[in-house]
């Protein structure tokens, strides 16, 4: 099987390491070929090695150009002729909602909600997405959480199926020292990556256990945090 995958960015995030992960354990038989909207970003050189083949559209990421991406997808699918393409992320599906292929199309919705801090054109591109969402054979869900099923209806979304949850690979053995005591979150501070159950918890536990230490790195400031 001849399996096309589009994504927004090369960058590192939730969906590109799936991506990665897929690459990596794709059944031999098939050949893969990635289609990155934008340009080579910081999880290239993990995404080139996953994969068959990687194309770059080379699209700024400032452009507003939808037609050209879609110019630039239709080129690679007459180029790779695939049996099925899959999209991830908002401005991919959108790009692949209106490429032309005879070709089954599937999306797989990884954002749970959009917070304050979400730029008003990603909105409008997912309800876009929402509404071109019956051009999709399938609209996989990446979570089985309340909130994802709450924002999938929100959009409206068509061809619902079955969430398939975020795979991981696990080692052998654990990579962690077992005596410590310092806890790293690392991760963008937005309302879906769940600071504030992680915060509550931690809370809850550490007047008894005084020697744990939790700080959380990542974009954006966290105005209500403070280090246990």
């Amino acid at each position: 099987m001849r399996i096309m995958y589009v994504c927004t960015d090369a960058d590192i995030g939730g969906a590109e390491r799936l991506l990665a992960l897929l690459g990596r354990h794709a059944d031999p038989r098939d050949e893969s070929c990635l289609v990155v909207l934008m340009q080579r970003g910081t999880l290239s050189d993990e995404l080139d090695a996953a994969f068959d083949r990687v194309v770059y559209l080379d699209t700024p990421p400032t452009s507003r150009d939808i037609f050209r991406m879609v110019r630039g997808l239709n080129a690679q699918i007459r180029d790779f002729e695939p049996d099925i393409v899959s999209s991830h992320l908002f401005h991919a599906d959108l790009v692949t909602a209106l490429a032309s292929t005879r070709a089954p199309r599937t999306t797989t919705v990884h954002t749970h909600g959009f917070g304050p801090g979400d730029h008003p054109l990603t909105k409008l591109i997912a309800r876009a997405v929402g509404a071109l969402s019956f051009r999709f054979d399938a609209v996989i869900p990446s979570s089985d959480s309340d909130d994802m099923a709450q924002f999938i209806r929100a959009l409206r979304m068509k061809n619902v199926r079955t969430p398939i949850l975020n795979g991981a690979e696990i080692p052998p053995a654990a990579t962690f020292d077992p005596a410590a005591r310092s806890f790293l979150s690392l991760a963008r501070n937005h309302p879906v990556k769940g600071h504030n159950v992680l915060f509550g918890a931690f809370a809850d536990i550490a007047e008894h256990i005084p020697d744990w230490r939790l700080r959380a790195y990542g974009p954006g400031s966290f105005p209500t945090i403070r280090a246990w």
